[in-house]
């Protein structure tokens, strides 16, 4: 019983550190508590270890090419939500009909609305290539382990994307404009969103567990780099559409805050990406050093 709770303590360690060096320390720790040494003391050997990764080991505090990974396709996710949202209301507000009326005297906001749904397209087909490879390597291994809970993480995506789209299609068989269908859209919406993060949460464990060959790391790390770019011209886009809306669109504003809040949004996840790719180029850097 000791062992273990000292073996928790290991979870001090950075995330870097534990995939690296965990199973090792994890089995000196179990020997030392089965030798007799005080539990006391090996407790605050571990924890003064801890605060040594953290602190003196750089490389451990730059993220390696899974968290890299993951933390572009977090940022990817979130960027692709808010410019879904953004795509959506811009072409209803204040209604569909003036909407589209503005937009046909001013084709600027057309276009740029255009270069939104193109880079969105392209960072979509992006990420569908990447995760061919890496979708292949995990049920093979998968299969070879007998790992049904691998398998169901995996299964996950796909099993959403099916699942909401019949929803929504079910959602939109109530008469139009009714309460009834409002509600049911808006609710599955949100369903929607909650799948997303479950997805994406199922493919974070299912990658961080490894084993893939390094060409998959590289088309995943380019599929990465690529899908940034289409974030900062989706971000362009955005933000060149609420210059050329603010002085035609209806309201006492334009939409400007909204559109405000939007753009920061975007520009946020983009540089969370560009910041996910250089911390891991500047990781490699210093382990060649």
């Amino acid at each position: 019983m000791t062992g273990r709770w000292l073996a928790a303590l290991i979870r001090a360690y950075p995330p870097g550190w534990r995939r690296r060096f965990g199973r090792e320390l994890e089995t000196l720790v179990e020997d030392l508590a089965g030798d007799g040494r005080p539990p006391l003391s090996v407790a605050l050997n571990i924890l003064r270890g801890a605060a040594a990764a953290w602190l003196t080991d750089r490389r451990t505090a730059l993220p390696d090419r899974t968290t890299a990974l993951l933390a572009v396709l977090w940022s990817w996710v979130c960027f692709a939500a808010t410019a879904a949202w953004f795509g959506k209301n811009a072409g209803e507000y204040p209604s569909a009909a003036l909407a589209q009326s503005v937009g046909n005297t001013h084709p600027g906001l057309a276009i740029t609305t255009d270069l939104l749904l193109v880079a969105g397209i392209i960072g979509i087909v992006i990420t569908l290539v990447a995760a061919v490879p890496f979708a292949v390597a995990s049920v093979r291994r998968a299969v070879a382990e007998r790992s049904r809970a691998t398998l169901a993480l995996i299964a996950t995506p796909p099993t959403t994307v099916i699942v909401w789209l019949a929803g929504l299609k079910l959602a939109n068989t109530a008469a139009a404009g009714s309460t009834t269908r409002f509600v049911a859209v808006s609710v599955w919406l949100l369903a929607g969103v909650l799948g997303i993060a479950a997805s994406t949460l199922a493919v974070g464990k299912v990658v961080a567990r490894g084993g893939y060959p390094d060409w998959t790391w590289r088309v995943g790390l380019a599929a990465a780099a690529a899908v940034t770019v289409v974030m900062a011209a989706g971000a362009g886009a955005t933000f060149a559409w609420g210059l050329a809306a603010r002085p035609v669109r209806p309201g006492p504003d334009g939409g400007a805050i909204g559109w405000i809040i939007v753009v920061a949004s975007m520009m946020l996840t983009t540089l969370r990406a560009v910041w996910a790719l250089a911390s891991l180029r500047g990781r490699r850097r210093a382990t060649a050093a």
